[in-house]
């Protein structure tokens, strides 16, 4: 897929630019907003690999998203909506084998996205013309491909459970775990 001029800095702006601190009173729907940030890092990763000469700004904005904010995610996930969700359904559903697989999933995607951010701070600082290799192609690909495939599990999956059995109580010590996490102060945090 090409990305387009208006495109590109749509993608930049959504990696660049995290969910409003306000959004962290309905944690879900956060999640769910990281969600689409990161599949613009999946679209932004094979426009990477499949481009002749990648875009500089595209690949700064990937390695800043995969450094911070998508780190910051998985410890949402992994920490907090994760073991809560498994302490509202019994221990022998299937939910509970989902959330390990994407726990295992987490893990595995964690060293591929070190992997990335050394490889395309490599090609900046070394290469920064031409196309990536073909490890560093093979590799963004396979991220974005099980990064896409991983958020859909989440999406159709996990969050629609998480919004069914999650207590207001559930919810508020969430939000309150992942914006200390940002280091928000919910006190001062007002939906607009």
């Amino acid at each position: 897929m090409k990305l387009d001029r208006e495109q590109r800095e749509l993608a930049i702006e959504a990696l660049n630019n995290a969910p409003p601190p306000s959004l962290l009173e309905d944690p879900i729907e956060y999640i769910f907003a990281d969600h689409f940030r990161q599949r613009t890092l999946c679209s932004v990763l094979h426009e990477i690999a499949d481009g002749s000469d990648p875009d500089k700004k595209l690949i700064m904005a990937a390695i800043k998203f995969i450094q911070g904010d998508f780190g910051l995610h998985v410890r949402d996930e992994e920490q907090d909506l994760f073991p809560t969700l498994k302490k509202c359904v019994s221990p022998g559903d299937e939910l509970h084998n989902t959330l390990n697989q994407l726990n295992q999933e987490h893990e595995d995607d964690r060293i591929d996205a070190e992997r990335i951010v050394e490889s395309l701070q490599y090609y900046m600082l070394e290469v920064s013309r031409g196309a990536v290799n073909k490890e560093l192609r093979q590799l963004l690909t396979r991220f974005a491909d099980n990064e896409s495939q991983h958020l859909m599990t989440e999406n159709a999956i996990v969050l629609p459970i998480a919004r069914s059995k999650l207590t207001e109580s559930d919810l508020k010590i969430l939000g309150e775990s992942m914006a200390a996490r940002r280091g928000v102060d919910m006190k001062t945090v007002s939906r607009c």
